[in-house]
């Protein structure tokens, strides 16, 4: 292919409009059949089946119904026809020039070399079309039938045929005629090169027609059309009126050709018809792109869920699925694949099994259920009979552990001491006083904390009173939080939902004291976590059967004053990096003098707070949530096991029992806080809950009533007092008809004859959302205040203790390492087995 060299290359001295030409009709079936002269070129590609160029393809210029214009150049003998047609698309123009070789004129019925310029030897043949012509190369030849001169010898009309070598391919052959009486055959084609596009296998696709027109002088005869090519059983030939017939100028035959793909991808083909032409055959490439005659669309071809709370299913979506395919689809069984399947449910699927028709459709609807905090990717995989064999369509979502209700456990903090002014003005809180304390918002407690955590303290109270502490601004409810006698100092660990603002109210019901407040913890509000994988998530609580950890009475002495223990617990290598803190009750025993216990992680250092106080020779427990830190000194199994250090000012015995911990949100199963106004939901002196005082050695069983629950309630956050034992005495709180939950070895408050003792508790509730109190000595009544644990996950209690064995070498049980030093080398710690 090459650019023409031009319209006009020389001067024109002739130029001849054919008064034969009609221009603009198209329509050859209405034009009259030619007589000589005739006028007309004509172009035949062969099987050349790449070209978008009228040279590269089939075509007839007729006199008879296109415009023609010759001209002559300069040159002797020289030739341009100019002829013109209008076209579906806009208009055409083909131009043709040939010449004799230098020096010579034609000669009738000699066969010359033809080149793109003339030479001494070969004519010049120079044919175009919209610009783009063919470069006669070497074996490229004129022949010139007829040569009309008038009497002067000037050309006045000229016959020939052609064949030309161009880039590639085949030779394009064809005829010219001007002023022409020489007979002739030609068949003009609608196309010689069909596309059909995408098809479906398997079944006949959308048919094409090509037509052919009868032109020259003489009829044209055809044989027989025949399909060849690479893969003619591809296509079909399914209407033919031009086989083994004659057509005179002007009549038109078709061959309609049917694409019967038989595999995916591109298949071609070809269509011939001989005839009589000096080609002799109509030719024609044939195309198809061979597609799954079952076809189907999943629309939407992706499902984004965006963020969804761990282990909850989101809205549902839906998948459409509609057969677009020239054959009805049938369907095998949907399933959920890829790298986190079981992060997805199908809850309703119309497609499975099913057999959809053309153009009809079926549903699939799809929820995420995210199980892990980060991306979760997977995909529904829909089988079917088509040659893919199965179509997906992509799911993704978030797994995101929204803050609320998990535990956030820090060093203690204090955040009120009317002794020195902090949090409230400095002075006692007189009878019927209120503290509007802030704790939202103070050192690491947001505003939007739901509850905090605090261990409150009287100090050098004037009278027998007790202290109720409620969300501020709220009503007070008739509740106590911590009860204590005239002059005594000790302290209750307390559970409260904030009010507006972040503010707690703590109530003093008689006489005048003195209140100290530390927050050593806070369970978060509603703010979503940052949806990272190790976003900054609060604990869920894991409890199980409580175990007593330590018992200095059976193993290794008092703690002397000044000193601390590292206690470890083992819950194997895949829990322990999880456990963030454990619910503890703390208990003094036979103190040797007045002095506080301090319970913290032990790695940082020693706090300026007390978890409980006691006086010579009281025994005294408190509830206490204590961040943990992996045991660096600990031997044998609990080496890097989480623990707790406790501290003591004075010589005492020690006893450690443990309920659960707090874990990181990343184990399951666990508990989630969801804080209530405090409620009384039993009271022996007044028949509430249980008819009266529980008998020495006897257990009740207490039923939560209906205020306090919801179907997600699994425990309670209680407030147990004992009130006037006579004489010494504990309690012990557990589920009541949990199978296997037996009453554990450990005590929740421990009371002195005659003495009034609260205790924070936090019990599982059995199957009839009740729990057990066991009174181990004889007391008259006693009293609980609750808050209530919400359960994200099924509960499981299967979480182990292990044994964890003397140390070797010291034969202390105990961490002998002051306070006010960062490391004693005395030893490694030894921790007694669970009692």
């Amino acid at each position: 292919m090459r650019i023409s060299r031009g319209v006009i290359s020389g001067a024109i001295t002739t130029v001849v409009a054919l008064s034969a030409a009609v221009v603009g009709l198209t329509d050859a079936a209405v034009a009259a059949a030619p007589s000589p002269p005739y006028n007309s070129v004509s172009i035949d590609g062969g099987t050349r089946n790449t070209g978008v160029y009228v040279l590269w393809t089939s075509a007839v210029y007729d006199g008879n119904v296109d415009s023609f214009t010759i001209y002559h150049p300069p040159a002797p003998d020289s030739v341009r026809f100019w002829v013109s047609r209008t076209t579906p698309s806009g208009g055409e123009t083909l131009v043709l020039t040939i010449a004799p070789p230098i020096g010579q004129s034609w000669t009738e019925n000699t066969t010359y070399p033809a080149g793109y310029y003339a030479s001494a030897t070969d004519a010049d043949f120079d044919i175009s079309t919209g610009g783009y012509g063919c470069d006669a190369r070497v074996g490229s030849t004129l022949t010139i039938t007829q040569v009309r001169r008038d009497e002067a010898g000037v050309l006045t009309g000229i016959a020939g045929k052609y064949s030309v070598n161009c880039e590639q391919g085949p030779p394009v052959t064809g005829e010219l005629h001007w002023n022409s009486t020489v007979e002739h055959v030609l068949a003009a084609s609608s196309s010689n090169r069909v596309l059909f596009g995408s098809q479906p296998t398997g079944t006949d696709g959308t048919s094409k027609v090509l037509t052919y027109t009868a032109r020259g002088s003489n009829p044209v005869t055809y044989g027989t059309a025949a399909l060849g090519g690479d893969t003619p059983a591809a296509f079909a030939i399914t209407a033919d009126s031009c086989s083994g017939k004659t057509f005179t100028y002007g009549e038109t035959c078709t061959v309609t050709v049917t694409p019967r793909a038989t595999a995916l991808g591109t298949q071609t083909a070809s269509l011939t018809i001989p005839d009589n032409t000096l080609g002799g055959q109509r030719f024609a490439h044939l195309e198809l792109a061979g597609v799954d005659g079952r076809q189907l669309t999943i629309t939407p071809g992706s499902l984004d869920f965006g963020m969804n709370e761990l282990g909850e299913q989101s809205a549902p979506s839906q998948l459409t699925v509609k057969s677009t395919g020239a054959l009805a689809v049938t369907f095998g069984s949907a399933t959920l694949e890829g790298a986190q399947p079981g992060s997805f449910v199908i809850l309703s699927d119309t497609c499975s099994g099913q057999t959809v028709n053309p153009g009809s459709t079926c549903v699939l609807e799809v929820a995420a259920k995210p199980t892990a905090i980060a991306n979760q990717n997977a995909y529904v995989k829909l089988p079917n009979n088509s040659i893919q064999g199965s179509h997906n369509a992509y799911l993704t979502a978030y797994g995101e552990m929204p803050q609320v209700g998990t535990y956030f456990g820090r060093q203690p903090y204090r955040v009120l001491d009317t002794r020195t002014g902090r949090g409230a003005p400095k002075t006692t809180v007189k009878a019927g006083g209120v503290v509007h304390l802030k704790v939202g918002g103070v050192a690491w407690v947001p505003v939007n904390a739901t509850a905090v955590v605090l261990n409150v303290t009287v100090s050098g109270p004037s009278a027998r009173s007790y202290l109720s502490v409620y969300p501020g601004g709220g009503v007070r409810p008739t509740v106590s939080s911590l009860n204590f006698p005239k002059g005594w100092t000790g302290a209750n660990s307390v559970t409260v939902a904030t009010g507006p603002g972040g503010y707690v109210d703590i109530y003093n019901a008689a006489g005048s004291t003195n209140i100290i407040a530390d927050v050593v913890g806070y369970y978060a509000g509603n703010e979503p976590s940052n949806y990272e994988p190790n976003a900054n998530i609060g604990g869920e609580y894991q409890p199980f059967k409580p175990v007593r950890l330590l018992d200095t009475r059976k193993s290794g002495g008092k703690l002397p004053g000044g000193y601390y223990i590292q206690l470890p617990a083992n819950f194997g290598a895949a829990v322990n990096s999880h456990v963030k803190a454990f619910a503890v009750n703390v208990t003094a025993v036979s103190p040797s003098g007045t002095g506080f216990f301090t319970t913290w992680n032990g790695a940082e250092d020693l706090p300026a707070s007390s978890t409980l106080n006691f006086t010579k020779n009281a025994t005294v427990a408190n509830f206490a949530i204590v961040p943990t830190t992996p045991c660096v000194e600990c031997s044998g199994s609990g080496y890097l096991a989480p623990s707790i250090a406790i501290y003591t000012s004075t010589a005492a015995h020690v006893i450690v029992d443990i309920f659960g911990f707090y874990d990181d949100s990343t184990l399951g199963d666990g508990l989630r806080f969801q804080p209530l106004t405090p409620e009384r939901i039993a009271d022996s002196r007044s028949a509430l809950g249980t008819p009266s005082a529980i008998p020495g050695g006897a257990t009740a069983v207490i039923a939560a009533p209906p205020s306090v629950l919801d179907t997600d309630t699994v425990a309670l956050a209680l407030n147990v007092t004992a009130i006037n034992p006579t004489k010494t005495t504990y309690l012990t709180v557990w589920p009541n008809g949990i199978s296997g939950f037996g009453q554990p070895g450990v005590s929740n408050v421990n009371a002195g004859q005659g003495a009034i003792v609260p205790n924070a508790v936090i019990s599982i509730i059995g199957p009839t959302n009740s729990f057990n109190v066991f009174n181990a000595g004889r007391r008259d009544r006693y009293q609980c205040g609750r808050g209530r644990q919400l359960l994200l996950l099924p509960l499981q209690v299967a979480l182990q203790l292990l044994p964890l064995p003397a140390a070797s070498g010291s034969g202390q049980p105990r961490s002998e390492r002051s306070a006010t030093r960062t490391r004693d080398p005395s030893g490694e710690v030894a921790v007694p087995a669970a009692q």
